[in-house]
C-alpha cells in the first residue's frame, strides 16, 4: 500500500512515520525547497505529549526541550505585573508537559523516520484524479504518482483541500487575529528573557519573548483584527501595530528582519483525508527569518 502525503510539518510527519511502521510505502511532498526554520515556542502536553511517547520520539524531544521557569506579565517600564509559574500549569499534566520551538519538534520527526520514507522538498501538486480504488496525482514537474491514499497535512490553505473539495473560503472562518514571528540577536536583551516567557501586558495586542539556546531571542506577537488580507510588508506592518507597547518591544521591532522574499501557500473530492494545519506568510535571510499569519479556523 502506497500512500502520498502532502505538507511535511508536524502532521505530516507524524502520520509518515506511523504509516511507514505499519508497512507503507510513503512519499511526503513538501512545498517548501527546505525544511522551514521559522515557527513558535510549541507546550506539548495532553494527547500530543502522549502520542510522542508512543512513537518513541518523546527522550528526544526532552533533549530539545526548553526549561520555562514562568509566563512573566510586564508593563510599559518592563516591571512585572504578574505570572504563571510552569511547575503549577505541570502539575496540573502530572509533570507531562515541556516546551518546544516548532522546527525542533519537526527536525525530531523527520530524525524518526526510517530510510524507507521519502521526503520530496520543493514539490507540490496540481492535480487529483480520483480512480476509485487508486488516487493519481500530477505533481508541479509533470510527472504523476499512483497512490492508494492521498493525504491532505499542507496547511490551512491546503492545495489538496481546495482540490478535491473546492475554494478555501467554503472552510475557513477568520476568528479575527493575525500573529507574527521573528528571532533576533541581542545578548542583553536575551538575558532578561531567558528561563521565562515574557509578554506584555496589554490588550487587544500583545508580543511575547523568549531566549533559545543558541542566543537568540525569538519573538511572538498577536493583535486582534477583522481584516482578512495580510501585510505585503511584514516588518513595516509589525512596527505600525506593535510600536507603542513600550518596554523591549521597539528595540525587538527595529531588528525585525527586512522580507527580501515574500511567499503564501494559495488558497486553493473520494479516498483523501485533509489534515491542514496553519498556512503563513513568510520570508526568510539566511540568519532571519520573519513571518505572519491568519488567524482562521476550519469549518
Amino acid at each position: 500500500m502506497r500512500a502520498v502525503i502532502c505538507g511535511a510539518g508536524i502532521a505530516g510527519l507524524a502520520l509518515a512515520q506511523r504509516l511507514d511502521a505499519f508497512g507503507w510505502d510513503v512519499v511526503v511532498l513538501e512545498r517548501a525547497p527546505v525544511p522551514r526554520a521559522q515557527g513558535y515556542m510549541v507546550d506539548f502536553f495532553g494527547a500530543g505529549y502522549d502520542a510522542a511517547e508512543i512513537m518513541g520520539i518523546l527522550p528526544r524531544l526532552r533533549d530539545l526541550g526548553y526549561g520555562i521557569e514562568e509566563a512573566s506579565f510586564m508593563d510599559e517600564d518592563g516591571r512585572r505585573r504578574g505570572g504563571l509559574k510552569y511547575a503549577h500549569f505541570a502539575k496540573s499534566t502530572q509533570g507531562r508537559l515541556l516546551s518546544i520551538m516548532r522546527p525542533d519538534l519537526e527536525g525530531a520527526l523527520r530524525e524518526s523516520l526510517s530510510n524507507r520514507v521519502v521526503i520530496r522538498f520543493g514539490m507540490s501538486l496540481t492535480h487529483i484524479a480520483d480512480r476509485g480504488d487508486a488516487v493519481s496525482i500530477t505533481l508541479t514537474d509533470g510527472s504523476v504518482l499512483d497512490s492508494d491514499l492521498l493525504v491532505g497535512a499542507d496547511g490551512i490553505h491546503s492545495t489538496v483541500r481546495g482540490l478535491v473539495f473546492g475554494p478555501e473560503r467554503q472552510y475557513l472562518r477568520h476568528l479575527g487575529f493575525h500573529t507574527a514571528a521573528f528571532t533576533f540577536d541581542d545578548p542583553e536583551i536575551h538575558t532578561q528573557v531567558r528561563e521565562r516567557f515574557c509578554l506584555t501586558d496589554t490588550v487587544d495586542r500583545q508580543m511575547g519573548f523568549y531566549g533559545l539556546r543558541d542566543g537568540r531571542v525569538a519573538v511572538f506577537a498577536v493583535h486582534r483584527t477583522p481584516d482578512r488580507t495580510l501585510p505585503t510588508d511584514v516588518r513595516s506592518a509589525a512596527r505600525a501595530e506593535y510600536g507603542t507597547l513600550g518596554w523591549l518591544v521597539p528595540r525587538a521591532l527595529a531588528q525585525c528582519p527586512p522580507p527580501p522574499r515574500c511567499t503564501t501557500t494559495r488558497a486553493p473530492r473520494s479516498r483523501c483525508r485533509d489534515g491542514a494545519g496553519a498556512g503563513s506568510y513568510s520570508s526568510e535571510t539566511p540568519a532571519k527569518q520573519c513571518h505572519c499569519s491568519q488567524v482562521k479556523e476550519p469549518h
